[in-house]
């Protein structure tokens, strides 16, 4: 054999060697799966007090399990938050120092692993409801009003002329500067009503005619500030056409126009009856429109459902709900009869559950649950709040309408 053929044999025969021990297989080589971790969301806005889901997706291992920890807590505590084995986390009822906390996920198989998301707490918007109750200047106590749970009480009422001067005997004077003494030391408004049900005609002739409607706005104003009233309410609910619409807005106009540049409110009363002919476009003068939900014929004058299809009728006109107020009542009738009515505290005096029912002895009002079922309405639907007609027909403590209110509106 030449060296050449040797040397060909010495190369060869490693290749054979490493052939036979089953070297240059193309079977793969298996590795073992590797731990994978996710946390979704990767980022969320918490308001305090409430909670937010959280989700650890593992793969790549047989042991799901995770520890959550919140700012490096296992568990999380009372100041930051706490989360639980589910993921779900709870806001703390208070701000902590930073307004940004984390929630960790730890995989358990392999506790290296963790993800990450970042929470921002925020404080939730307090609203305020308002709650506006009417006071006749014929009847109640002005010394007894609950005057911290009121935003709003509306002094009725003002009376107009025709020629558009005002008839002065509709108001006690002494009587309505106490209320806004007593009610402006409690940070509650005082509105003057212009009109109402028994001045409709004469109030009617002065907002028909230019020249008296201008003549009424400047003593209305004049009377406004005389007795440091917060604003005008409008209740003319003797609108019966398109023209009496026109009037009536020309006259929200103009008082809106006078009293806003002094911080002063313009407000109206309304039912669908007679306001389905007032233009949608005379409520832009308007700082709040209040709803009058009774009176509603049948054998419940004020019902849960008529109540809010009266309410429907505003909102369907375009009117931010957060403009309306939903009116009550704090008085009853007997039966279908409307020609006379009965308070509240009355009815109450001759049964001792007639707060928790809407019919006593013949007569059907709102008592606490259908009173706060109306209230917790406004709340969901963020309407502007409750109107009442009126004050003085509450009973006293735990069977009080105005309280029952507060309640719900406040959330305490």
């Amino acid at each position: 054999m030449s060296i050449h053929g040797f040397r060909w044999v010495i190369a060869v025969l490693p290749l054979l060697v490493f052939a036979a021990c089953g070297g240059g297989s193309d079977a793969p080589v298996t590795q073992p799966p590797v731990p994978q971790l996710a946390i979704s969301p990767s980022s969320a806005n918490v308001l305090l007090g409430a909670t937010a889901q959280f989700t650890a997706t593992v793969t790549g291992t047989d042991n799901q399990q995770v520890t959550w920890q919140v700012n490096t807590v296992t568990g999380g505590s009372a100041t930051t938050g706490t989360i639980g084995a589910s993921g779900l986390f709870t806001a703390p009822m208070t701000m902590p120092a930073s307004n940004q906390v984390t929630v960790q996920a730890i995989l358990a198989a392999d506790t290296s692993i963790t993800r990450t998301a970042t929470i921002t707490l925020t404080a939730p918007v307090v609203t305020t409801y308002r709650t506006i109750g009417y006071m006749p200047d014929w009847t109640g106590d002005v010394t007894t009003l609950q005057y911290s749970k009121l935003t709003h009480i509306n002094y009725a009422f003002l009376l107009a002329k025709a020629e558009g001067t005002l008839d002065s005997t509709g108001i006690t004077s002494s009587r309505l500067q106490q209320l806004v003494g007593l009610a402006h030391a409690s940070g509650t408004k005082v509105i003057i009503s212009l009109g109402g049900w028994n001045n409709k005609d004469a109030l009617g002739g002065a907002l028909r005619s230019a020249t008296a409607r201008a003549a009424l706005a400047t003593n209305c104003l004049a009377f406004v500030n005389q007795y440091d009233l917060d604003g005008l309410d409008v209740d003319w609910e003797g609108i019966s056409s398109a023209s009496d619409g026109a009037a009536f807005s020309a006259f929200m106009q103009t008082i809106y126009t006078s009293l806003h540049p002094a911080n002063k409110l313009t407000t109206t009363a309304v039912a669908w009856w007679f306001g389905q002919n007032i233009p949608a476009g005379a409520f832009y003068y308007c700082d709040f429109v209040n709803v009058m939900c009774y009176d509603f014929p049948g054998t419940q004058h004020s019902s849960y459902a008529d109540s809010l299809t009266e309410f429907g009728h505003w909102v369907s006109l375009g009117i931010a709900k957060d403009k309306l107020n939903l009116g009550v009542p704090f008085y009853g009738y007997p039966g279908t009869g409307r020609s006379t009515s009965k308070e509240y505290s009355d009815i109450c005096a001759a049964d001792a559950n007639a707060q928790n029912t809407d019919i006593s002895n013949g007569y059907d009002y709102n008592g606490i649950p259908t009173i706060q079922q109306k209230a917790t309405y406004v709340v969901n639907q963020k309407a502007g709040g409750i109107m009442i007609w009126e004050l003085s027909g509450d009973a006293t403590g735990s069977k009080s309408l105005l309280s029952a209110i507060n309640t719900v509106l406040s959330g305490n």
